[in-house]
């Protein structure tokens, strides 16, 4: 399994709220392998030796999204083949990573091997179709249909298999009394609140926080009782779900009361 690394976190998460859109159409995406741990920050001990490079792939080597163990997921449907390991061993391999360049660039997903493989020489690495898998997560209770939908939007645009175009979408905060959308908030003058790419910071290791208060219309007549969760979506009304998360602790919306989210309370993460 795959996920992340902490630069395509913060390019991802940026690109939700189009600040600034992450064009993954022009960039590549190469498979490396790795003798130590590849880190999240991008760093490890890459195979560098006896006729190893990285093995470009694209688009059109990936599978549809789908959804297995509480993650979305995408598995390669082409086998990923490197090249014969000549004039010596590349040694014990024990992690992967996919790379925007064929030397250097910028890690986007990496993974560790279970157990570790080790290629000696003439032999030759392959990922068979269905062996490299890359997930995403959507939260806990949280889980929904409409979330997984977000999931397999940002696998597809990260590995570069369709494109989200969110430079011409708009984002509001809604509030749930339950884990689902089915749950959200409805009547006593209760409406989304628009939300700018200008009010939330620029993500830094993986989190990308509001830097302006977020102010919900008055309750009236009645309060709204209990908010469980908030929510991100891609319009006023109805719409796609974008992203979920718990209020902790919970909050209560009694009549008269104007929910007020202060800057930095709210946070999104792709954890």
């Amino acid at each position: 399994m795959a996920g992340y690394s902490d630069y395509a976190e913060d390019k991802l998460l940026n690109h939700l709220f189009a600040d600034p859109v992450w064009d993954t159409s022009a960039e590549e995406r190469w498979v490396a392998l790795f003798n130590g741990v590849p880190l999240d920050n991008g760093t490890g001990t890459e195979v560098s030796v006896h006729n190893y490079s990285r093995v470009q792939v694209t688009g059109s080597d990936w599978g549809a999204p789908f959804w297995a163990d509480g993650r979305g997921k995408k598995q390669n449907t082409s086998a990923i083949t490197f090249p014969q390991a000549s004039g010596g061993n590349w040694g014990t391999i024990q992690g992967f990573a996919i790379f925007d360049a064929s030397v250097g660039g910028n890690m986007i997903v990496n993974g560790l091997f279970s157990p570790s493989v080790t290629v000696l020489n003439n032999e030759t690495a392959t990922f068979l179709a269905g062996d490299l898998t890359v997930e995403q997560t959507v939260g806990g209770a949280e889980d929904t249909a409409a979330l997984r939908n977000s999931a397999f939007r940002m696998l597809d645009h990260v590995l570069n298999d369709g494109q989200w175009d969110t430079s011409l979408e708009s984002r509001y905060v809604g509030l749930w009394t339950g884990t689902t959308d089915a749950t959200e908030v409805a009547g006593n003058n209760y409406s989304r609140v628009q939300v700018t790419s200008g009010e939330f910071n620029a993500a830094a290791s993986g989190l990308k926080r509001n830097n302006q208060t977020i102010l919900f219309p008055q309750a009236t007549p009645s309060g709204w009782g209990l908010m469980q969760r908030a929510a991100i979506y891609d319009a006023a009304t109805d719409g796609n779900l974008i992203v979920a998360g718990a209020f902790t602790p919970t909050i209560t919306v009694n009549t008269l009361d104007k929910l007020a989210i202060l800057s930095t309370d709210l946070f999104v993460s792709l954890d």
